[in-house]
């Protein structure tokens, strides 16, 4: 992890290392989202601490201590729709603040339902994979996550009190993220430490990706 910080400091020597977009996604856009259905039982949410931890698998993804009162639901395929939709806002947000190699989406859309008193402990989302041609997750060392894109499908302060994001910076200052209203986006490093504060009341969902490519090393 330390390794690849380094690796990274050109692209992530930034005091605010995030991109907030404030109203980013139509009401047209969300009102389809939002006719999914989608789990809110309470459960633990899989996370990854690490890049060590390999390839995204749902059904064997490591339960973290940390999560609590949450819950996931995975689309795929499904959503392609809105990856086109999106990709021109990824490129040009791409291309402003980091100049990555091209990003593509190799992961599941996850709906993140964050129940009262859930949270998410301190974790990144760094894993190194790439897909073969059948589909299949494969570690790689030369590519993986590069952004998180999170999409707001909650409105902080009236579907939900608390649930801050708070990323940490290359300084190691954390940083609260301003996510307020639906259709509101936010693109990161992935492998930068990030954390979810205790929702006090109500219900908060977010829409989470991460988009791929080859490291710039």
């Amino acid at each position: 992890m330390e390794e690849d910080i380094i690796f990274w400091k050109e692209f992530l020597n930034f005091k605010v290392p995030y991109i907030y977009l404030p109203a980013s996604i139509r009401k047209e856009t969300i009102n389809k989202l939002e006719s999914l259905k989608i789990d809110y039982d309470s459960k633990p949410v899989p996370l990854y601490s690490s890049y060590t931890d390999g390839p995204v698998d749902q059904h064997k993804a490591k339960l973290e201590s940390s999560a609590s009162n949450n819950s996931v639901t995975y689309y795929d395929k499904e959503l392609l729709w809105l990856d086109q939709s999106l990709e021109p806002l990824v490129t040009e947000t791409n291309s402003h603040k980091w100049k990555f190699s091209p990003l593509t989406r190799l992961d599941p859309y996850e709906f993140v339902t964050f129940n009262q008193g859930g949270h998410i402990g301190e974790h990144n989302d760094g894993v190194r994979l790439r897909k073969d041609k059948d589909g299949t997750p494969q570690e790689d060392s030369k590519m993986g996550r590069l952004l998180t894109q999170v999409i707001h499908m909650s409105e902080r302060g009236v579907d939900y009190t608390g649930g801050q994001l708070e990323i940490k910076n290359a300084y190691g200052f954390w940083l609260k993220v301003p996510l307020k209203e639906k259709g509101d986006i936010v693109y990161f490093p992935s492998i930068l430490p990030h954390r979810v504060t205790t929702i006090e009341t109500g219900r908060r969902i977010t829409l989470t990706t991460f988009l791929s490519g080859e490291y710039p090393y």
